[in-house]
C-alpha cells in the first residue's frame, strides 16, 4: 500500500493496540487524533514533514517516526506511559522539552540536525540514548551524567 492520508476510520478502532504504517507517503501529522488503546505508533519511512495538533494515545509505549523528514518535534502531552521514542533520521533541529515523558528509557535522535538538547535530566528512567552523528555544540541541564 502507498497510503498518503490517514484516514479518520481507522483511528476510531477502539480496541486496537498496534499500529504500522510504515513505508507510506504521509507528508504530515496534523489534527489528528489517535485513539487511547494504541500502545504502539509506527510511523517510520514516510515522508513526514510536519506534526501539529497531534493527539497521540495516552496508553502509548513505544512511537517511531524515524525515517522521515520532520525539522522541530512538539511536546508529546498526556504520554506519560511512553517508553521508547525513536527519532533517527530526520532534519530535526529543535525538540521541545522531552521531560514530559518521565517513563522515557530509549530515545534515539541519531542521524539528525540537534545542535542542543535540554532537560534530559528530567528523564530519571533513560537507560538508552543514541545520538550518533548529531551536530551537538550544547548539553544544557545535564546535572549528575559524565558525557
Amino acid at each position: 500500500m502507498n497510503l498518503s492520508k490517514i484516514e479518520s476510520g481507522l483511528l476510531k478502532l477502539k480496541s486496537l493496540k498496534n499500529l504500522k504504517l510504515t513505508y507510506n507517503k504521509f507528508p504530515r501529522l496534523n489534527n489528528i487524533y489517535f485513539s487511547d488503546p494504541i500502545e504502539y505508533l509506527d510511523l517510520s519511512d514516510n515522508v513526514i514533514k510536519s506534526s501539529e495538533n497531534v493527539s497521540f494515545p495516552k496508553h502509548l509505549v513505544t512511537l517511531k517516526l524515524a525515517f522521515n523528514r520532520l525539522r522541530v518535534f512538539r511536546d508529546l502531552i498526556g504520554c506519560d506511559r511512553l517508553v521508547e521514542l525513536n527519532l533517527r533520521n530526520n532534519s530535526i533541529s529543535k525538540i521541545n522539552d522531552v521531560s514530559k515523558s518521565k517513563k522515557s528509557e530509549r530515545l534515539e535522535l541519531l542521524l539528525n540536525s540537534l545542535k542542543n538538547i535540554e532537560n534530559l535530566n528530567a528523564l530519571p528512567n533513560l537507560k538508552e540514548l543514541y545520538l550518533v552523528v548529531s551536530q551537538f555544540t550544547a548539553f544544557k541541564n545535564l546535572k549528575g551524567y559524565r558525557i
